[in-house]
């Protein structure tokens, strides 16, 4: 058996299937980046740290790094998330439930919750819950197609 490179006809539904695709991707990622900047300016309403409880006015990013600087607690760089009032919400609610926001684990108290998660460094959200991706930026980016050739069987 052996293989050959066939060209992709430009003009076929897969095609413009595609493209729509990229098109759309590229909408979505504009409307994204618009929502991020509106986010980073809005001061409305102060942000609340979700290890000491202190609070922040202005942009996100002042209360991010207080808690990887203080808290040793990431959730990534300010200007890599998109929807931060609404991811701060989620770990507040999780926290708020006595649950480890990295292994979900419930605790009897925020004390022991707190211990935990210095403990077993899970200060951080699981890479592998997907229920966070919404907040990156970096998910939202266009996913480059190639146009080029594609295996066909002899």
């Amino acid at each position: 058996m052996s293989y050959h490179f066939v060209t992709i006809n430009y003009f076929c539904p897969q095609t413009e299937d595609r493209e729509l695709r990229v098109l759309l991707q590229r909408q979505r990622l504009e409307d994204v980046l618009h929502w991020q900047e509106q986010e980073r300016r809005d001061e409305s309403s102060p942000w609340g740290c979700l290890m000491c409880r202190a609070e922040f006015v202005g942009w996100h990013g002042q209360l991010l790094d207080h808690m990887a600087r203080d808290h040793n607690f990431s959730v990534g760089q300010p200007h890599n998330l998109v929807f931060v009032r609404e991811l701060m919400d989620k770990l507040e609610g999780k926290m708020a439930e006595l649950r480890c926001v990295y292994c979900d684990r419930v605790f009897k108290t925020r004390e022991v919750l707190k211990e935990h998660m210095r403990k077993k460094a899970h200060k951080k959200i699981n890479p592998h819950d997907k229920s966070y991706d919404l907040f990156y930026v970096v998910n939202y980016q266009v996913t480059k197609y190639h146009s080029g050739f594609f295996l066909k069987k002899k």
